[in-house]
């Protein structure tokens, strides 16, 4: 018996002699093997606040033969062995692949960003001239997160573009703050 190894895809026309120098009628053998593997980004959900831990990151899987073996890593660390992976904190992620012959692939770094930290800061503040007069102010400013930002004096009952508090009794107040992506702070 012969045995062919390491034959490339393809079309084979086997002609076999015997011991008379005899031929057999040529037997066409297919080799075939499987597509490529590789590795598609379908989707990645990136974190809406500072801290949150809600990154997703979906991707498809295909060619070579199954059953893949799969690991994802995060900045060196092993994170997973599902295709899709979610519940992500911010930082660089990466697939790597093997198939049931050994072949392998690895995905790009795929990075899990979150925006600035939300920092409200109160800028000043006026307490009314004289007792009764509702003149005292308050004046907040706000960085980080995603613009436009609103702003809210009463629990967040009402909500405005600024964080300029005007025509306050006196009292203790508590700023929220919001982004576009409703993340929040108070001070």
């Amino acid at each position: 018996a012969y045995i062919f190894e390491n034959l490339p895809a393809g079309s084979y026309n086997v002609v076999t002699k015997d011991e008379n120098d005899c031929e057999t009628t040529p037997e066409l053998i297919i080799i075939t093997q499987p597509d490529e593997l590789t590795i598609t980004i379908e989707n990645i959900l990136q974190l809406d606040c500072f801290g949150d831990t809600d990154g997703v990151i979906n991707v498809s899987i295909n060619g070579g033969s199954l059953p893949y073996t799969i690991v994802w890593e995060k900045e060196g660390g092993f994170l997973s062995n599902s295709e899709d992976i979610s519940n992500l904190s911010s930082g660089t992620y990466q697939l790597f692949v093997d198939d049931n012959q050994s072949c392998s692939v690895t995905s790009a770094e795929i990075e899990i960003i979150q925006p600035v930290e939300l920092i409200l800061q109160l800028e000043s503040s006026e307490n009314p001239s004289c007792n009764g007069i509702n003149d005292g102010e308050i004046h907040v400013s706000i960085t980080g997160g995603t613009p436009p930002y609103l702003f809210s004096i009463d629990n967040g009952t009402t909500w405005q573009s600024t964080g300029d508090f005007y025509n306050l009794p006196d009292g203790n107040y508590t700023i929220l703050a919001k982004d576009n992506k409703d993340c929040s702070k108070s001070t």
